[in-house]
Parts: C-alpha cells; structure tokens; sequence
C-alpha cells in the first residue's frame, strides 16, 4: 500500500479528503459508536461488476471492491480507513493517520493511540480491522439493507433520494433488494419518534450483531441482531457464561435490571471487560443510557 493516502488512488491525489471519482458515498441508518467522531464513507467496485443480496440483507461485495472512510473529531479529520476486498478473496484493511495541517495522511504500520486534541484516539492494526469485519456479518459492516432503507442527500448533486433505489438505478445490483427487504429498516438511535425497543435493537445491531450472531467471532451464543426476537437472542434471564464483574445474580439481560444485566454494564465498564473490546477508548454514554433504558422498561423476555 501507498504510505500517502494521497497515493492510493482511492481519494482525490491533490485533495485527498475527497473521493476519487467513481466512488458512491451512502450513510448508515445507525452508525456504530466511534469515539464521537463524525464519519464519511465511499464504496468503489470495479468496473463491470454487482453487488448481490444475501437472504439477511447484507451486501455481497465482489473482488477489487474498496471502502474508504473519514473519521473527524470536531471539524478536523483525524483518520482515513481503507478496507479492501483482494483478489484472493480475502479482506484487508489499512489506517492512514492525517497530519496537523489536513493536507495528507500517512500509513499507519500496526495499531497504536495518539493524543488528538486532547483525546486518546486508537488507529487499529489490520489484524483488529478483521476481528469486527466478520464473515458472518459479510465483512462489509454497514452495508446491508435495512441499513440503507433510507433517503440520503447526494453531496454531488444535492439529489435526496432513497440509497436502495439509488443503487438500483445506477445498476451495481445484481437483483434489486426483495419486497421483504424493503419493508424492513433500522431504526435512528436518537430518533425520539421511534420505539424505545426499535432504538436499543438498531444500537444492539449496529454496533454488536457483527460479532453477537450465528458464526461470529465471539464466544457468546448471542444473537443481537435486531431481527432475531429477545427471546431467541440467547441474553434475557440467561447467565453469563465469561464472569459476572462481581454482579452475584446477574443476567446478560435481567428485565426491568439494568444495573444487574452484562449487556448494559459491559458498555460502562473501562476494563479489559468493556465492549466493544477493541478499537475504542471512549464509553458511549447515550448509548449506554439507551440500553439501560430499554432494559428497565422490559417487563419479561417474551
């Protein structure tokens, strides 16, 4: 890889805080916590090649394909990701650290924390970009379905339209999203006008499922994706398995229990317990509040 961001052809070469032309911009419904910072994100296929749906809704990205994106903390960008699907098969991503002056980033050699205004911000290794890309989740986080079921504002046009028809209409669908599919989306964690439940389980989703799901990464059998109803996803009255964090009783979700439930306290904790275990060094203290909110409303696990 280029040691330049600048030189990687994936971003403008003399102004490489934007994308190369080609590459399609799309917005998550429900982004995954990352420590406060804002994000930007482009998906570039090679030329004459589609993207299929699998039966979950995830996207099927074919060989060359890249995803590139922009961290900024306040209005200065502090990183660059770059994940890659090679020609192999296989799934590589690489952190480019951008300089004080904005002008450029430079290619980060295995994870490390730099002090960034003041904060402690962690540029993963290329082994940690793996351990939440997950085959289970398809690799490529974000890109499902009930994630772009959503109206996005073009920044190139200014066009507002709906990402999933965007994407049929400018043909890199194999086979455009089904009827099911498209009746389904997540739902905005700080969108007050949704459910409480539907708010928790699109942050349980975004920022969990990858890893938390049949044939993940984890040890855990749980299941957080926010298809899967409470009562299947192996959490409500269920003991945990990896410790209790001194919480005698305690359930992964214990109803109406937050301070008694693991799923809530392994947000707060900042200890080796914490999830997310990697890649974040800040507690999301909404999204805490908002799982902590939601357990203490539920009545049982049905």
């Amino acid at each position: 890889m280029p040691q330049q961001l600048s030189a990687t052809g994936c971003v403008k070469a003399n102004a490489p805080w934007q994308p190369a032309d080609g590459l399609i911009p799309y917005r998550p419904i429900e982004a995954f916590w990352s420590d406060g910072a804002e994000k930007t994100r482009y998906l570039a296929l090679p030329d004459n090649t589609s993207i299929s749906i699998d039966n979950q809704g995830d996207f099927q990205l074919p060989r060359g394909s890249v995803l590139v994106k922009h961290f900024a903390l306040g209005q200065s960008l502090v990183e660059t990701r770059l994940y890659l699907h090679g020609a192999d098969g296989s799934w590589s991503g690489y952190s480019y650290q951008w300089d004080d002056a904005g002008t450029d980033a430079q290619l980060v050699s295995g994870g490390q924390d730099v002090d960034v205004g003041g904060q402690l911000w962690h540029y993963p290794s290329a082994g940690e970009c793996n351990q939440c890309h997950t085959s289970a989740a398809s690799f490529s986080l974000g890109l499902e379905t009930d994630q772009l079921n959503s109206q996005f504002t073009y920044p190139q046009t200014g066009i507002s339209a709906n990402q999933l028809d965007t994407l049929a209409a400018i043909g890199v669908f194999e086979t455009p999203a089904t009827s099911a599919q498209r009746s389904r989306r997540l739902s905005q964690s700080s969108d007050t006008s949704a459910t409480l439940e539907d708010r928790a389980r699109s942050y349980l989703h975004s920022n969990c499922s990858h890893c938390h799901r049949p044939g993940g990464t984890s040890q855990s059998t749980m299941d957080l994706r926010a298809t899967t109803p409470l009562s299947a996803t192996a959490t409500c009255g269920v003991e945990p398995a990896n410790g209790d964090l001194g919480r005698t009783g305690a359930r992964l979700v214990q109803p109406g229990d937050a301070d008694n439930s693991l799923l809530h306290l392994r947000m707060v904790v900042t200890d080796s317990n914490r999830m997310p275990p990697i890649s974040s060094l800040q507690v999301d203290n909404r999204g805490a509040e908002l799982v902590a909110d939601w357990i203490n409303q539920l009545p049982g696990c049905d």
